[in-house]
């Protein structure tokens, strides 16, 4: 730990999980402890490397924008000594990280306890939560550049908000939800140069809420039992092409109030989930859609594309409504049907097509509502037996290890015995 520069303060006047940390302390401050009159401690660490991957696997985890720093701090308060002594930050070379975490006990552990870490403003690249509670991504935490990609991903059962309230911009956004956790993304828009890839791989929900959105390609899917719900009210230009698929039991569904600008679209749906795209204002050169599985499609909005090539291979339901085709080819091989507008005009190589007018009202599709962003609070541990460190490895995303190998880690978890 010898390329590390750390200091550390104790001390503590306040019980708010936003307020406990307003003592500051110069770069080259020495170790020295307080205690306040209601028995908190506190550990403070500047960290003089540039922090821009974080990865968190505890809970009681705050993140806060200080403008008057340059570097990143990690302070963690705690109630008692010996659970104060519990936490270990320590350098992982290898990965270029932070790593905070527990210290392996056998005995009686018990108090509360908090972390947070500071850092300047737009510093992250990719944030990772990994933990069993909640983390917030307050605004201008996340790096805007169209030469940086973003990554926010929920690795457990947690869930991890990104609350902004300016344009996010980037080279890539890739936003993942791997097992029953929750990722829910908030802003003005998404301006993003190369590709946003909005990916469910568990039981968990992935909401993004986002007016406005120009990228190049975008890619929506889920893949299991969850959902995948995306909500941009006005514009969308897409100069490449937008694909929502759904291999699952679970939704996916995305929403355009207004015009959608993109050369062509791809529905997919292969199993027993429903996927779900409205527009308010189509403005596509091509459609392809396609189902094999028993769930079934819903396309509804205005406009009208050039080509729609519509296959159903399977038991379930294709509905288009609203959104005609100059040119429609569309066809059946299974039980399934097609509905499309009353006056929709289309060809068929099937032998029999199922292909039906439809003249009714689309359900509107389940989806996870929009959760009020939690505060964090301080945790209290209670463990009799033994408490060890998770798996220290710290995973760095692949796409921007690269770019930026650095990651901070925050990791507190504990098994009772």
């Amino acid at each position: 730990m010898s390329n590390l520069r750390i200091g550390m303060l104790v001390g503590i006047t306040s019980d708010s999980p936003h307020g406990i940390f307003e003592s500051k302390m110069r770069d080259d401050e020495a170790f020295s402890v307080e205690q306040d009159t209601r028995g908190w401690m506190l550990q403070w660490r500047n960290l003089p490397l540039p922090v821009v991957h974080l990865a968190v696997r505890s809970v009681a985890t705050v993140i806060t924008v200080d403008d008057t720093r340059t570097t990143a701090a990690v302070a963690v308060r705690a109630t008692s000594q010996n659970l104060l002594e519990r936490i270990q930050v320590r350098v992982e070379p290898d990965a270029s990280a932070l790593v905070v975490e527990w210290k392996t006990t056998i005995g009686i552990l018990w108090g509360k306890y908090i972390v947070e870490v500071l850092l300047p403003p737009q510093a992250l690249m990719s944030v990772t939560y990994a933990g069993t509670d909640s983390l917030v991504v307050p605004p201008r935490a996340l790096r805007r550049s169209p030469d940086s990609p973003l990554i926010l991903r929920s690795t457990a059962t947690g869930s991890l908000y990104v609350d902004d309230d300016d344009m996010l911009v980037a080279l890539s956004l890739h936003v993942q939800v791997r097992k029953s956790g929750r990722v829910q993304l908030q802003a003005p828009g998404l301006r993003v140069a190369d590709s946003i890839h909005f990916d469910n791989q568990g039981s968990g929900a992935l909401v993004a809420v986002v007016p406005l959105i120009a990228t190049a390609r975008m890619d929506v899917s889920n893949a299991k039992s969850g959902t995948c719900a995306i909500v941009a009210s006005k514009t969308a230009a897409i100069r490449d092409a937008l694909n929502v698929v759904n291999f699952g039991s679970g939704v996916t569904s995305v929403e355009f109030g207004g015009t959608v600008a993109a050369p062509s679209i791809m529905t997919t749906a292969a199993s027993s989930g429903s996927l779900h795209l409205t527009c308010g204002l189509c403005g596509v050169s091509s459609m392809r859609t396609r189902l094999s599985g028993s769930g079934q499609i819903c396309i509804a909005g205005n406009g009208v594309v050039e080509h729609h090539a519509i296959d159903n291979t399977s038991s379930g339901s294709i509905y288009v409504d609203g959104i005609a085709a100059t040119s429609c080819i569309a066809n059946t091989h299974g039980s399934g049907s097609i509905y499309v507008p009353p006056a929709q005009h289309t060809t068929s190589t099937s032998i029999r097509p199922r292909v039906l007018a439809f003249d009714g009202v689309l359900a509107a599709p389940r989806r996870p509502s929009v959760k009020r962003v939690p505060s964090t609070r301080p945790a209290t541990l209670f463990v009799i037996g033994t408490m060890f460190e998770d798996d220290p490895f710290v995973d760095i995303p692949e796409t921007a290890a690269a770019a930026a190998p650095r990651e901070i880690s925050v990791s507190m978890t504990f098994e009772t015995g």
